[in-house]
């Protein structure tokens, strides 16, 4: 079965689930939807359990001029990015579900990339934002052990393979819907200027044809920056402990709010485990949830 034919006559790609039946599409949740409600949640997750533990002892440069919960709300505006790709229209199971394997790594390098092409022109801070970012991202399918990106910059056997499909998911983010769908995201960041300036970044970067050769070209190097916490774009050297917490902390909200919205969408992670967590999750949250419901 073909899923892109169900998915190409449908209005709204690109999608965060989408499961068609005889070539006709049975069910969607459109991309920038999903996405909006994650990053809503994750910011009022961030902002009644977190933002105490968050700040006290971190380097201040990085929270002195962008507000933590900013990196919450950001973080969960574009964790499903790589999504976009179109190479995903060719990812589906026998079950006629559109499958999106490493799409968070997809984003990860997108967005470390980026910050790298244009660092001359950003101020220390969203360097910073950005290279943490793209650290969290990564992270939110690593319960998947061969999603973790230690598990992908391996290179044995399987890996390998891996990083093909990688590399072709990624060039096919350098392409005008993407350019197009990252602009309209721009809308969902309000007050937010560390946001806005990231989608932007983003819309410039994938249009260059210079940042998208060097995408796949050094894609391995990028994927290996996402394990490293002992430096920060636009900080240089900082303590290797002070951002593996941050980013277990960000992670772990992500994962939570992500588990929570596709939930309430009507959709199950093929995780068993998962229905479970998020039962739990809910029940925690309820009133944090009851105000991002309103």
């Amino acid at each position: 079965m073909k899923l892109s034919k169900c998915i190409d006559e449908a209005k709204g790609w690109p999608f965060a689930f989408a499961e068609c039946d005889a070539e006709k599409l049975k069910v969607r949740v459109l991309l920038k939807d999903h996405l909006e409600d994650v990053a809503r949640l994750s910011k009022l997750i961030f902002e009644e359990r977190f933002t105490p533990a968050v700040v006290r002892g971190i380097d201040p440069r990085l929270f002195d001029k962008v507000d933590p919960a900013e990196v919450a709300y950001i973080t969960g505006l574009i964790h499903d990015l790589g999504k976009a790709s179109k190479y995903y229209l060719n990812s589906f199971t026998d079950r006629g579900r559109l499958t999106f394997p490493y799409h968070e790594l997809v984003a990860s390098v997108v967005i470390l990339n980026a910050i790298d092409e244009y660092a001359v022109e950003l101020e220390d801070h969203v360097l910073a934002v950005g290279d943490l970012v793209s650290k969290i991202i990564s992270r939110h399918h690593s319960a998947m052990p061969s999603r973790h990106p230690l598990e992908v910059i391996s290179g044995e056997g399987r890996r390998k393979q891996e990083m093909v499909r990688i590399v072709q998911a990624v060039e096919a983010m350098c392409d005008n819907l993407v350019v197009k769908f990252i602009e309209e995201l721009l809308s969902k960041c309000g007050s937010f200027n560390v946001c806005s300036t990231i989608l932007k970044l983003l819309s410039r970067h994938l249009k260059s044809s210079d940042g998208c050769e060097r995408l796949a070209r050094e894609l391995h190097s990028l994927i290996a920056r996402l394990t490293e916490f002992n430096r920060l774009s636009g900080m240089g050297e900082v303590s290797s402990e002070d951002t593996y917490r941050l980013v277990a902390i960000y992670t772990g909200i992500l994962m939570v709010a992500d588990n929570i919205v596709a939930t309430k969408e009507g959709r199950l992670s093929d995780d068993r485990l998962s229905p479970l967590y998020v039962k739990h999750w809910m029940k925690e949250l309820r009133e944090i949830i009851s105000k991002h419901s309103t």
